[in-house]
């Protein structure tokens, strides 16, 4: 995979992105919305695996990429939203979560408003479920990294025809969350020996699977997230 390629594919996704979900006074009090490369580039790969972005294609990945915009900034509402921040966080949200319709509506994809709207509303299920999750093992945080974090891109994956890399998804993004030493979903409450023993087992069953899909070393590396994304002036280098 040519790294300067990605990398204007990402940044052209990421700007696009921006432009889509845009409104001038909630970037003035929340910030713009901040998707990680990691979660752009895997939302992505079934058109860099080919080489060639399709405008259709694109149009469902940007409808991905606002719909992981609302759940991200509903993840920073607290329970009890009594502030005014916490009130226009709610409306971030729901601006985002709009976008999502509107992008696919626009463009005549119909159908597609039904599929990643099933989804979504399991995401959203998921993310009630957890908030209300008094202890974390091993188990039931892989249960959360794909029942929130992965299930809209299994969708896309489904979607694309590109089912056969779900089972990647499953590893490839619990292993860069532990790799990162994220906080997500309540990572610092298992053990240090848990989380390598996870971390272990998860990146040998990587393995496995990468070798069956014939993938090659740099995309193995780009889908770890170990390919080094930078952000500068707006836009990402690939390192």
């Amino acid at each position: 995979m040519e790294k300067t390629w990605i990398e204007r594919q990402i940044n052209t996704y990421h700007t696009r992105l921006q432009s889509l979900v845009y409104e001038r006074s909630i970037n003035e009090e929340l910030g713009a919305p901040v998707v990680s490369p990691l979660f752009i580039f895997l939302t992505l790969w079934p058109q860099l695996h080919k080489e060639q972005i399709e405008e259709q294609q694109m149009i469902v990945a940007l409808a991905v990429g606002a719909a992981k915009c609302s759940f991200d900034v509903h993840d920073h509402v607290t329970l009890e939203t009594v502030e005014e921040r916490d009130q226009l966080t709610v409306l971030a949200g729901d601006h985002y979560s709009g976008i999502y319709y509107q992008i696919l509506a626009k463009h005549c994809q119909f159908d597609r408003i039904g599929h990643f709207s099933r989804a979504i509303m399991a995401v959203n299920e998921a993310r009630t479920t957890y908030r209300f999750e008094r202890e974390m093992t091993a188990e039931l945080w892989l249960h959360y990294v794909k029942e929130i974090e992965v299930h809209l891109l299994e969708a896309l994956y489904e979607d694309c025809g590109y089912a056969a890399y779900i089972p990647l998804l499953h590893l490839a993004y619990p292993l860069f969350l532990i790799d990162q030493k994220s906080e997500v979903f309540g990572l610092q409450k298992l053990s240090l020996e848990d989380q390598q023993m996870l971390s272990d087992t998860l990146r040998a069953q990587f393995e496995q699977q990468a070798t069956r899909l014939s993938m090659t070393a740099s995309e193995q590396d780009f889908w770890l997230g170990r390919v080094t994304l930078q952000q500068k002036e707006g836009e990402f280098i690939v390192i």
